[in-house]
């Protein structure tokens, strides 16, 4: 057993280097076998138990960060991301275990199909589970390889996880069984899928994107968190996004980009940064989208909502953006779970009602904000596609995660966003990455300083993103999840004999 341990604790290893920082991508393609291999010849139970192992390592070096803002909170997210790996151990060694043969220690081609389906449906239920956390999904980790992650606009991030999942699956097969044919097709199968893949993926990079211009800059304030809502405050770190708006000026954006609550304060209580903000966007004759906090009554009490507004050229709100998708445990507490709140600070936010799809009315150009983490779920994105959007922004504020891997392993969902969808990507954060990323997933710049840090540096960047024209979109934006019934009916199709089976062995006893 305790060889296993160290078979699980070298693939949590793997995986975590796969990720940002340090991101060494192609890690990912091998991550797995060592966990996979550790799973053959165990029961069932066992392998629970070393799956959840591999989970709890995984998991609690990717998501440390929470740290930052609580111990307890880390803990209890680790223990239940941590479920995720070890229901796919316990179940895959279930699959895997013949009746005639329980035990069985060698994996074979049916082997390599279930883990990836397997995998992938498991990856989906974290993204809805409990209002969903689909952090750190498998085919994240391929943000930097460009020619692997075009599939995505067929198949979705999912896509890319279940590629990853089955080359793994494939070379532990190889290395646990005898020669036979199902070794040739174990290693046939994933080898015909990354050519598959590989020669997509260039081709789609040698396309030109075509579509409108559109010249976008978004501003970084880098307000330090503790300071963010301190009122003595509130008047010089609104001078400073607007000094740094101004600076742009030469440049002639289109639309310039503020963070998530970057505004600090209430617009319907602040006329005096209202019309500032108005006489921003008419000076530039530039959009203007900022985060701001709304307070509204909801049911006789006050409550808040995490906004975006749009001012155009003009001067005029031409629309408001609520925030869909609330942090659990940080803009609210789920339903039932109220109690928490006496052991701990928790915002008190309401979701908005409706996907804002805005109008740049003088370029006819339409845009959707997603407001912090719900840039990291693939339906929302494909949402706010599908009613018309044809160039995604995310607004956001890293700063609470200090100097870690958070930012960095936030921006890879936008990059997988962006290539689902066929859409460029603008990022604004207070503290993060904050850039532009075109439809393709190539990053087109990024707010940095001299040495080329992009974390806690204040400044803008400017980049001219090619936006689709109206009526084309991605297979993914068309069919969504596909995929993930596809990998569901596999499953079924395994265990559905497996349980009939069973079932008349019952009978005849």
């Amino acid at each position: 057993m305790p060889h296993r341990i160290l078979l699980v604790f070298l693939s949590a290893i793997l995986l975590r280097l796969s990720f940002p920082t340090p991101s060494l991508w192609y890690l990912a393609w091998i991550a797995l076998v060592p966990w996979l291999v550790a799973l053959r010849g165990v029961t069932s139970r066992q392998a629970l138990w070393l799956s959840y192992l591999c989970g709890l390592m995984f998991f609690g070096s990717l998501v440390y960060w929470v740290i930052h803002v609580t111990l307890v909170g880390l803990i209890c997210l680790t223990a239940y991301l941590a479920l995720f790996f070890g229901v796919f151990g316990f179940v895959l060694t279930r699959l895997r275990t013949s009746p005639a043969r329980p035990g069985r220690a060698d994996l074979g081609l049916r082997d390599v199909v279930i883990a990836p389906s397997l995998w992938v449906v498991l990856e989906w239920l974290r993204g809805w589970l409990f209002t969903g956390f689909p952090w750190g999904l498998l085919g994240y980790s391929q943000a930097p390889a460009l020619p692997v992650i075009q599939i995505a606009d067929l198949f979705g991030v999912y896509g890319v996880s279940f590629l990853i999942v089955l080359v793994n699956a494939g070379i532990a097969a190889l290395i646990t069984r005898q020669r036979s044919s199902a070794v040739v097709w174990s290693a046939l199968l994933p080898a015909v899928c990354v050519a598959g893949s590989l020669g997509y993926g260039f081709h789609c990079l040698s396309q030109p994107l075509a579509g409108t211009s559109l010249r976008v800059a978004v501003v970084q304030g880098n307000i330090p968190q503790e300071e963010k809502w301190e009122p003595q405050l509130q008047r010089e770190i609104f001078d400073g996004y607007v000094s740094l708006t101004r600076s742009l000026a030469t440049q002639q954006p289109q639309l310039v980009i503020w963070p998530e609550t970057s505004v600090p304060g209430y617009l319907s209580q602040e006329p005096r940064m209202r019309s500032e903000l108005a006489g921003l966007a008419r000076d530039l004759h530039a959009h203007l989208l900022v985060g701001v906090p709304t307070e509204i009554e909801d049911r006789g009490r006050w409550t808040n909502l995490n906004s975006a507004a749009l001012f155009s050229p003009l001067g005029a709100i031409d629309g408001r953006y609520d925030k869909l998708h609330l942090v659990p445990f940080g803009e609210m507490v789920p339903p039932g779970l109220g109690w928490i709140r006496r052991f701990a600070w928790i915002g008190d936010f309401i979701p908005g009602q409706e996907a804002t799809v805005f109008l740049l009315d003088d370029m006819g150009m339409k845009a959707s904000a997603l407001i912090c983490f719900e840039d990291v779920f693939p339906e929302l994105a494909r949402r706010f596609v599908r009613q018309g959007a044809k160039f995604l922004i995310n607004i956001t504020n890293d700063a609470w995660f200090h100097q870690t891997g958070a930012a960095w392993q936030h921006a890879q969902a936008s990059i997988l966003r962006a290539v689902e969808l066929r859409v460029p990507v603008a990022r604004a954060a207070n503290t993060g990455v904050s850039g532009f990323i075109d439809a393709q997933g190539r990053v087109l710049g990024t707010v940095h300083d001299a040495e080329g840090q992009t974390l806690f540096v204040r400044g803008t960047a400017i980049a001219i993103l090619t936006v689709p024209p109206a009526g084309r979109r991605s297979g993914y934006a068309r069919w969504g999840d596909w995929w993930l019934v596809v990998a569901a009916t596999a499953l079924a199709a395994v265990l559905l004999p497996r349980r009939t089976a069973h079932n008349r062995k019952s009978q005849k006893r």
